[in-house]
């Protein structure tokens, strides 16, 4: 299998990174940030959560807002769409901006949770 890059090893979860996003319909589509969730590095795989600088965004069920901090490095406030959450390729992620602080990446939790019906 040939190497793919880049490596998504090297994202963590709660990371804000670049994302490309080929999405049909209501899904996002274009070059966006997004949360990293989930990954698998040995298929050079992420699970992300697509950012939107719409904050009228938020009248969607599982959605968070996510305000624009140093730490996660966003140029302002947007709104998590954990309905869109996805798997992506990693070389479909460009670059990383920052890191989502503990809470907010707690809330991004509790609402896949519930999107997943997960207890």
């Amino acid at each position: 299998m040939p190497t793919l890059t880049p490596n998504v090893g090297i994202y963590a979860i709660g990371d804000v990174v670049l994302a490309e996003f080929s999405g049909d319909g209501h899904e996002q589509d274009g070059t966006r940030p997004a949360i990293v969730v989930g990954k698998v590095a040995a298929l050079n795989m992420a699970t992300v959560v697509p950012l939107t600088k719409s904050i009228e965004s938020k009248r969607f069920p599982l959605t968070v807002t996510i305000k624009k901090h140093t730490v996660n490095g966003l140029d302002q406030d947007s709104v998590a769409l954990v309905y869109q959450v996805t798997v992506m390729d990693g070389r479909f992620i460009k670059r990383k901006f920052g890191c989502l602080n503990p809470t907010e990446l707690a809330e991004v939790k509790t609402l896949l949770k519930a999107h997943f019906l997960l207890t």
